[in-house]
């Protein structure tokens, strides 16, 4: 396990992990204290938009423009385990988004309950939320691995925003269509971590062999 730190600590610097191992949870958590609003639902919306528009975003720095042809792999074709490396950071990545999101949510609950010692958290509410985690992390996977053929700043910002914008427009369709939304949502998740890793990678392999398009 500690070889696999080991690897995902390669692609980060330190300001990109105390941002997002620490400012990142730290700032979700305080939403519920800082908005006007008790509703655990409302706060968990804003934290998991909050959260998609961050990752996406913040993934341009550590993996922006590692799928492109001329990316930025060339220190690490001095290396037969160089492919492995890329794949173990690419899945750290994506345990340590989940855990962060999981720590939030669950937070949320606790810190809304103390604010507001009335509140209640009917079952229809617990089946929105996984609808948005499930949702949320689809945005982010797919808005991650798109990142990782760009290489601008601005592309980056680009399609943080319109991630953002499509999460955000979801919450309608999370609250009318419920547990209905639960399987295609976890199938949509799990598909955009999958292909994401298999299309990085495709990209990484090929560019042992310098192929062209």
């Amino acid at each position: 396990m500690i070889q696999k730190i080991k690897c995902y600590r390669i692609f980060t610097f330190p300001l990109y992990r105390l941002c997002m191992f620490l400012l990142l949870p730290a700032g979700l958590l305080l939403l519920p204290i800082v908005l006007p609003m008790k509703d655990y639902f409302l706060v968990s919306c804003f934290g998991i938009v909050l959260f998609t528009s961050a990752e996406i975003w913040a993934d341009f720095w550590i993996f922006g423009g590692i799928a492109r042809r001329e990316g930025q792999l060339e220190y690490l074709k001095s290396s037969k385990k160089g492919p492995e490396v890329v794949r173990t950071a690419l899945i750290i990545n994506m345990i340590r988004q989940l855990l962060t999101v999981l720590i939030v949510l669950a937070a949320y609950v606790l810190i809304c309950s103390f604010i507001n010692s009335e509140a209640a958290f009917p079952n229809q509410y617990f089946v929105w939320i996984l609808d948005l985690l499930l949702i949320g992390g689809f945005f982010t996977l797919a808005g991650n691995t798109v990142v990782r053929f760009l290489d601008t700043p601005a592309m980056s910002m680009g399609i943080s925003a319109v991630c953002t914008w499509l999460m955000g427009l979801s919450v309608m369709a999370v609250v009318r269509y419920g547990q209905r939304l639960l399987l295609p949502a976890a199938i949509l998740c799990a598909a955009a971590g999958v292909s994401g890793v298999w299309l990085v990678m495709k990209r990484v392999k090929e560019s042992y062999y310098d192929k062209k398009d």
